[in-house]
């Protein structure tokens, strides 16, 4: 028997470690923008700009997260009906 795992397995595996990452991303990009609002080298303006796109690159994360939550758990469950 091969010891290769079957497509599905390697499919939530894939899912579930596309969806660690995109956490672990989230939770960084969080940190980046509190730590830059800790920083005095640059204007408010400017600081408010980059924190609101890390912010939004933070949601946008969460929902590939929630995403590839989604679907590890329809491959456990035998795919997505047709």
């Amino acid at each position: 028997m091969s010891s290769i795992p079957s497509f599905p397995a390697i499919g939530e595996y894939a899912l579930n470690w596309q969806q660690n990452t995109a956490q672990h991303l989230r939770n960084t990009l969080h940190t980046l923008a509190h730590d830059m609002d800790m920083t005095d080298e640059v204007t408010m303006e400017i600081k408010s700009q980059w924190m609101g796109v890390v912010f939004w690159l933070a949601d946008f994360t969460a929902k590939m997260e929630a995403t590839a939550q989604e679907d590890a758990e329809a491959v456990k469950a035998g795919g997505y009906a047709k």
